[in-house]
């Protein structure tokens, strides 16, 4: 399969026809990232999982995906996929990275959506406590992406009658952020679940 739209000058010259087969996993996550900035979900996801053919164990690969899944609604294989990277990035000595950080962040809240969606907040709710468990990243990105974990652990909990848990991360977030006071409020009048599922790859 030849690659016709453009791309990233370290992956092209002018001269060279490029296939997908040419492409190494990270050369294939960049075309991916590429594609789904364009809408074109099908390509992307075709492009991470040949990615992943060449490397199964590239983590950034597979939340990519996950991700790319999750917002295509194919729900069962996107978990897959998430599940996975977590237990990767679960394992003794990880995460250690400041990007591992940052995907075990990412996986465990999408994760959590994915199982909410599928009406078992329950183990949501258990990806969500596991990543509160976290300390604090020190990265601004993964900071951002931590605290929207938290606050979609609060409004489950919230939501769940759990108000003394809720209320200690409610303390948290607006220790971070006070300007997070009003939204917490106006959720709790709500009893909404906050889900944000803006993505930064």
């Amino acid at each position: 399969m030849h690659i016709s739209e453009n791309l990233p000058a370290e992956l092209s010259s002018k001269e060279r026809i490029i296939t997908m087969e040419d492409l190494s996993p990270e050369e294939l996550l960049k075309l991916s990232v590429i594609r789904l900035g364009r809408e074109q979900h099908e390509k992307a996801i075709s492009s991470l999982k040949l990615a992943l053919e060449k490397d199964p164990d590239y983590v950034r690969a597979m939340v990519v995906l996950g991700n790319a899944l999750m917002q295509k609604e194919m729900l069962v294989e996107a978990r897959e996929y998430l599940e996975c990277a977590i237990s990767k990035l679960s394992l003794p000595g990880h995460p250690i990275k400041v990007e591992e950080v940052d995907l075990l962040i990412q996986s465990s809240q999408w994760t959590a959506l994915i199982c909410i969606k599928q009406g078992n907040e329950a183990e949501g709710l258990v990806h969500l406590e596991r990543m509160a468990t976290l300390q604090e990243p020190e990265d601004p990105q993964s900071k951002v992406h931590y605290y929207k974990g938290l606050l979609l652990l609060w409004s489950i909990l919230h939501r769940a009658n759990r108000r003394e848990e809720a209320k200690k991360y409610a303390s948290r977030m607006v220790a971070y952020d006070p300007s997070l006071r009003p939204l917490l409020e106006q959720l709790e009048k709500r009893g909404d679940v906050a889900i944000d599922l803006k993505v930064d790859y």
